[in-house]
C-alpha cells in the first residue's frame, strides 16, 4: 500500500501521473512516444523502412521468373535429348535387323537377339526381346504409330504434354521389307 499523507496517497513509482476526480485519485501511466509504439499513424521513417523492403522484395521477382523459365526450358531440353536418344537407339537395331513389321501400336523386327517387339505400354514405348523384359525406350508417350508410308517406316508420337513428333526410317536393305508386306497409305 502506498504511503499516506493527510489522507492523500504519495506515488513514488515514476511515470505515474495522478488526477483528481471527485475526491478520488487516478492513476494515469504516461503514454510512451516513440518510432513504433506512436499510435498516429506512419512516421517518415517508417514509410521509408517499409518502401525499402517493398523494394528489396519487388527486386526479386525477376530473378525468380527468370528461374522459372530457365527450369521450363531446361525440362523441355530434356524431352528433346530423350527423343534423339530413342531415335538413335531404334535406328542402330534397324540397320542389323530384318523383317520390319508394323502394326499399328507396336513395331517387329528380327536381329541377332531374336525376335524384338517395340510397342506402347501404358505411357512408355518399351522393348521386348522374345515376349521377355521391360527395357523402357521412350516416356510420357500418349499415343505412338508405325507404319509404312511412300518406302519408308514411319513412326508418329503424341506425348502427354500434347507436343507431337515424326520419324522416318528408311530400310537399308531388301530383307527389312518382306515383299507384300509394304502397304502404302
Amino acid at each position: 500500500m502506498p504511503k499516506e499523507r493527510r489522507g492523500i496517497p504519495i506515488i513514488s513509482s515514476i511515470g505515474e501521473k495522478t488526477k483528481k476526480v471527485n475526491n478520488l485519485l487516478v492513476y494515469k501511466r504516461a503514454k510512451r512516444k516513440g518510432v513504433w509504439k506512436n499510435s498516429n499513424g506512419f512516421t517518415m521513417i517508417e514509410t521509408l523502412l517499409a518502401f525499402t523492403v517493398f523494394l528489396g522484395v519487388a527486386s526479386l521477382f525477376p530473378l525468380f521468373y527468370q528461374s522459372l523459365y530457365e527450369f521450363d526450358r531446361t525440362i523441355q531440353q530434356g524431352n528433346k535429348e530423350e527423343w534423339d536418344l530413342f531415335l538413335i537407339q531404334l535406328r542402330r537395331e534397324l540397320q542389323s535387323s530384318s523383317q520390319w513389321k508394323p502394326d499399328e501400336s507396336r513395331l517387329t523386327f528380327s536381329n541377332a537377339e531374336g525376335t524384338v517387339l517395340i510397342e506402347k505400354y501404358q505411357t512408355v514405348l518399351r522393348r521386348r526381346v522374345n515376349q521377355t523384359g521391360h527395357e523402357v525406350m521412350l516416356q510420357n508417350v500418349d499415343n505412338a504409330r508405325f507404319y509404312w508410308k511412300e518406302g519408308c517406316l514411319r513412326l508418329d508420337v503424341q506425348f502427354t504434354d500434347g507436343e507431337r513428333r515424326e520419324a522416318r526410317f528408311f530400310p537399308l536393305s531388301a530383307l527389312a521389307v518382306k515383299k507384300g508386306e509394304e502397304n502404302d497409305e
